[in-house]
């Protein structure tokens, strides 16, 4: 059997007066240990790439980022937002909304979870009130009460995560066709679910950096099994 191929968005960002499409190795690392494929997908903003991405993918990742347009859920930007490069932001939307109707499997991690909700028509906290406490790979529990997904893998209750976000899925601003599945014990959205059959999950955390690599296993293997 052939491994399922999973694509992932990349990053664009200037080192110096150069401009590069980049991704962390832990996200390409974490879907080769799962026995897929990891295709790093450079941004181009660009319907008809866009589509040839989604088709060729089994199963598409969308990774950690800085904060997406507020101006697309409605508002204006936070004073204390951290703009992504509009290459990226256009890119990745494209991406998503192709994504997202093309049915296939679909894991969000941190940005990629907010992106998943503004594309399904959700809203943001733009600074959630205690981003310190979520900030600089800090380290917090996470209830799961809900979940075909997270239930499954870990049972219902709290487990430990790591976390590097100051924004976070607005609790009146959940995207179409997701179900809040964790909180943190403040209450921030950790995780949702799709309420259909499909695969798809996003977690606030860093599954592909965590510390716990049971815990980054278990998730990326439900996701590469998903997509095979």
């Amino acid at each position: 059997m052939s491994k399922p191929v999973i694509c992932i968005n990349a990053d664009y960002a200037a080192d110096g007066r150069r401009w590069f499409h980049r991704s962390g190795r832990g996200y390409s690392d974490s879907v080769a240990e799962a026995g897929a494929t990891p295709v790093i997908l450079p941004c181009m903003e660009d319907p008809g790439l866009a589509a040839e991405y989604v088709g060729m993918a089994d199963g598409m990742l969308f990774t950690g980022s800085l904060d997406y347009p507020s101006s697309w859920f409605g508002e204006p930007v936070h004073p204390l937002a951290r703009p992504v490069d509009a290459r990226r932001a256009g890119a990745d939307y494209l991406l998503a909304k192709l994504a997202i109707a093309s049915g296939k499997p679909l894991l969000g991690i941190c940005g990629g979870m907010q992106l998943l909700n503004i594309v399904l028509g959700g809203r943001l906290i733009q600074h959630i009130p205690n981003a310190d406490d979520h900030l600089g790979e800090k380290h917090h529990a996470v209830r799961i009460t809900a979940g075909k997904t997270l239930g499954r893998l870990f049972g219902f209750g709290p487990i430990r995560v790591n976390s590097a976000h100051h924004q976070a899925v607005a609790p009146d601003g959940v995207g179409e066709g997701l179900a809040v599945v964790a909180h943190a014990e403040d209450g921030t959205i950790e995780a949702f679910e799709s309420t259909g059959g499909r695969f798809l999950l996003g977690v606030q955390w860093h599954p592909e950096r965590i510390d716990d690599a049971e815990h980054r296993r278990r998730i990326f293997a439900a996701f590469a099994d998903a997509a095979r």
